[in-house]
């Protein structure tokens, strides 16, 4: 088990004929993807990975990614702080082919060399299990609504009448007589 300093490449089939785990930290700084849906980069990721090799003879990735991220509510329009989670299940594959051959609790990941990017693989794992629609819990989130304006009076208290189109053609017919 190695743990702190992860790689950023991995020979994921090396790795799980040996049954290697990793275990520590990464930047969300580094995962351009990601931080294109954040407010803010800062903060890390705890890595949880084990590499390993099944009966059937895939190469598996399993593990949890970690993470607090800070997002815009989607109602408030305001950072919201969210916890995101990945439970990993992946097989090792080399083609798209061969990924279609899978079990179906294992998700294909195409290496088609011998090289993986951890940096890649954590960002694509994040950016799908981020909310579709992020949002505060409902009492904590107060959106701003301007057209209810607390100050403004109230259209009950006002008795304007409303104002008569024809009254500019009532107008007219005075001044003609």
């Amino acid at each position: 088990m190695s743990e702190g300093h992860l790689p950023k490449t991995v020979d994921p089939r090396r790795l799980a004929k040996q049954n290697v785990s990793f275990k520590g930290c990464w930047s969300v700084v580094t995962l351009e993807q990601l931080t294109n849906y954040l407010t803010s980069t800062e903060g890390e990721v705890e890595v949880d990975l084990n590499f390993f090799q099944d009966a059937e003879g895939h190469f598996n990735i399993s593990g949890q990614l970690t993470a607090q991220v800070q997002m815009t509510c989607q109602r408030c329009l305001e950072p919201v702080s969210l916890s995101v989670t990945s439970d990993i299940q992946l097989a090792v594959v080399w083609s798209d082919e061969s990924g279609k051959q899978l079990p179906d609790d294992l998700d294909p990941i195409v290496v088609a060399d011998e090289h993986l990017s951890l940096a890649r693989l954590i960002d694509e794992e994040l950016i799908l299990n981020l909310p579709i629609v992020p949002a505060h819990e409902d009492p904590v989130c107060q959106p701003q609504m301007e057209w209810l304006d607390p100050d403004a009076e109230d259209d009950s208290t006002v008795s304007e009448q409303p104002k008569n189109p024809f009254a500019v053609l009532a107008s007219l017919k005075k001044s003609k007589t």
